[in-house]
Formats: structure tokens, sequence, C-alpha cells
């Protein structure tokens, strides 16, 4: 049978091992936490944009209204809405000058649109605001 020192120093020796090991594991979820959260963000915060703002739009089901003597009130004409998500979108007046060949938009029009997503971006995290 082994000394009471002996035992001693073997389960303080295990105790240490079994500190160091827990430390080591909680190092490395800690550091985990630190990359998604800190270094990733930019990402992260764009999937979790796209999940968020979902636009379906259904059309009525109707027919055409007409009153009693057959005159139009109510006419179903094709209405289309197209939504261009800067953060999105690598080059927007590239992709504005596609889009270009099937809207009617002209190149003043393409200009303000790729201006005024300049002057509408939002600040990105951490960076202070005119208003602030």
């Amino acid at each position: 049978m082994k000394q009471p020192q002996q035992m001693e120093k073997i389960v303080t020796r295990r105790a240490v091992l079994l500190a160091g090991g827990q430390v080591v594991l909680f190092s490395a979820l800690v550091g985990r936490m630190y990359y998604l959260q800190v270094l990733q963000t930019d990402q992260y915060r764009l999937l979790a944009e796209e999940n968020r703002v979902n636009l379906h739009l259904l059309p009525p089901l109707r027919g055409k209204i007409v009153d009693r003597f057959g005159a139009p009130l109510a006419i179903n004409d094709p209405n289309y809405r197209v939504v261009i998500v800067p953060e999105q979108t690598a080059n927007m007046r590239a992709t504005l000058q596609t889009l270009a060949r099937i809207l009617p938009l002209s190149n003043e029009e393409i200009d303000w649109l790729v201006r005024d997503r300049t002057r509408m971006r939002p600040p990105k995290a951490g960076r202070p605001t005119s208003a602030s």
C-alpha cells in the first residue's frame, strides 16, 4: 500500500491536470466566441438581416369590376416592384445598368441612385454618427 504522502501527490497532480484541461477547454470556448461575435460580426449581421427581411407581395385574386352598364371600375393592371438591397449588391452601378436593359432607366437616374445609396448608407458599428 502507498504512503499518505504519495497518495496526496497523486491526487494533487490529477487535480492540477484536470484544472489545466478545464482552463484549456474554457479558453478555446472563449476564443471561438470572440472570433464569431467580434471578428465575424459583419458576415453574421448580413445573414441575420437576410433572415429578418423577407418581402412577398401576393397579387389579389379578382377579376375586372364593372358597373351595371359594363364600364370598368377596377381593372387589374400588372404592377411590378424592384427591390435592390445595397448590402447584397457588390457593384450598384453595374446592377442598375443591367436592370436598365429591362426597365427604362436613364444614365442620370442611375447616377442619382448610386449617389443616393452612398448618402443613405447606415454607419458601421463602432463608428460615431453625425448626431453623436
